[in-house]
């Protein structure tokens, strides 16, 4: 081992060294921040109710809603604990108000939200993946106004009951504003299966859910990560993982790519 470490240091030096004498220029290893995911959702003039699946980083409202600032005039969510009863358990929010008269600060991952758009807009959220869960409460009636933070699409029942809710709930409301006919989405739990119109939860929506007893409903939708190691000529990650945004300038000269493979134990 301590030969094999002597050798692989005098190489690097006498590679150095070459570099020196021919005048080969050294390539740059450059740090790149790795934007995390975006979500998109296009908002329709009027009412929306959706949510997004990404956990921003700043999660003050005029921040999250930055992308659509001015083309919005009001957003409501909702608080199922009950803290806010004097309201009707409603959470708002005016952009034109002044602070003390909004009660809504902040929006997540694991909210559902109504937002009146004044004209159309495409929200644009970019944060992190992460597991979420979230509170299905009865101290509001059973009502719990919740957004869905996952990319994939889950069938319901399934969505509910195989992630911590059980059967205790019995309808899931959604509200799809870009069917201006039928916006209303319905899963009734115990209903026919020809009664629902509202089959599966998806990503952008917020919903409806009436709970019928107390529980923590898991998300386990964080994006899963890839390691990487080695070195290549043409710009390749050179290590840790795909969030990390470690990133390799070469020369595509063969004498310096063979070092930097060498270094990284590719060769």
């Amino acid at each position: 081992m301590k030969a094999k470490s002597k050798l692989s240091r005098t190489f690097i030096w006498s590679i150095f060294m070459l570099v020196l004498i021919i005048g080969i220029s050294i390539p740059t290893v450059e740090t790149v921040q790795a934007q995390g995911p975006t979500h998109s959702i296009s908002l329709v003039a009027g009412w929306n109710l959706v949510s997004f699946y990404v956990h921003p980083p700043d999660t003050s409202i005029a921040a999250v809603l930055s992308s659509v600032s001015e083309k919005y005039d009001l957003v409501y969510a909702w608080d199922p604990s009950g803290g806010h009863s004097g309201s009707g358990n409603w959470m708002k929010y005016a952009p034109a108000d002044p602070p003390y008269a909004n009660t809504l600060s902040d929006l997540d991952e694991t909210m559902g939200f109504w937002i009146h758009m004044t004209i159309a807009g495409t929200l644009t959220v970019e944060g992190a993946t992460t597991n979420s869960y979230i509170p299905l409460s009865v101290n509001a009636g059973g009502w719990n106004l919740v957004g869905y933070p996952c990319p994939a699409t889950r069938a319901l029942p399934d969505a509910l009951s195989l992630h911590g809710a059980g059967t205790d709930f019995s309808l899931v409301y959604a509200y799809h504003a870009s069917d201006a006919s039928d916006p209303w989405k319905l899963f009734d739990r115990t209903a026919p299966v020809y009664v629902n119109d509202l089959t599966d939860m998806a990503t952008g929506w917020g919903y409806w859910i009436d709970a019928t007893a107390n529980h923590s409903w898991e998300i386990d939708c964080k994006a899963p990560t890839l390691d990487i190691t080695g070195a290549t000529a043409d710009g390749t990650a050179m290590s840790g993982d795909l969030s990390t945004g470690y990133i390799l300038n070469t020369t595509n000269n063969p004498a310096i790519d063979h070092l930097i493979q060498f270094a990284a134990g590719t060769t």
